[in-house]
């Protein structure tokens, strides 16, 4: 190849290696049907097809079952995400300035269910000099419409209120789970009949 790959993208080889000339249409049209059925390995092409049919299907079930999950978490279809401070053992028993991740749940009106983990370079109380410590803490939560927490201060508590998050230390050292059910009726005015997942 003799040009970089944004202007040659069909070519063939690495720069500085042109494997362009075992590719032309004289090479294949001098070729035999036999030579190049065996060239183009045309069962080797459809068991490959076939693993990505069955790679899509499987695809198209996962897609399938996380729709109905969200479906069976709301009536409507929205949910909301809630992220939660802990130390372990079930309960929100961590301070805000120390966690070093966040629990993320889904809340709907039917049900509340675990999601994921999200991490942090650096708690917030160890934060970098020359810099907000919360502005990471707003970017790993900005699609989060609630944290509960142990204990927060006042300083990122404003912060957090002015990124559009609400910060709650009213359930301390409560159950997670009940806590996220109750807070995200509190907050969002949705329905009581609501049970964790």
């Amino acid at each position: 190849m003799q040009h970089c790959r944004q202007c040659r993208a069909d070519a063939v080889g690495l720069i500085g290696e042109d494997r362009g000339g075992e590719f032309t249409k004289d090479i294949f049209s001098e070729m035999s049907f036999d030579a190049l059925q065996d060239h183009y390995n045309i069962a080797a092409r459809k068991e490959s097809q076939a693993k990505i049919e069955e790679f899509r299907f499987f695809l198209d079930q996962a897609n399938e079952r996380v729709r109905k999950e969200k479906a069976d978490l709301s009536t409507d279809g929205q949910t909301i995400l809630v992220a939660v401070t802990t130390a372990g053992e079930g309960m929100i028993n961590q301070h805000f300035g120390s966690v070093k991740e966040f629990l993320i749940y889904e809340a709907g009106d039917n049900g509340i269910r675990f999601i994921h983990h999200r991490k942090l370079d650096y708690e917030y109380c160890a934060g970098p000099d020359g810099g907000n410590p919360i502005d990471p803490i707003l970017e790993k939560l900005k699609d989060c419409k609630l944290i509960l927490t142990a204990k927060i201060g006042g300083c990122p508590q404003d912060d957090l209120k002015k990124a559009g998050l609400i910060a709650d230390q009213s359930y301390a050292y409560e159950p997670i789970e009940a806590s996220v059910l109750k807070a995200t009726r509190k907050y969002f005015n949705l329905p009581e009949e609501l049970e964790a997942n």
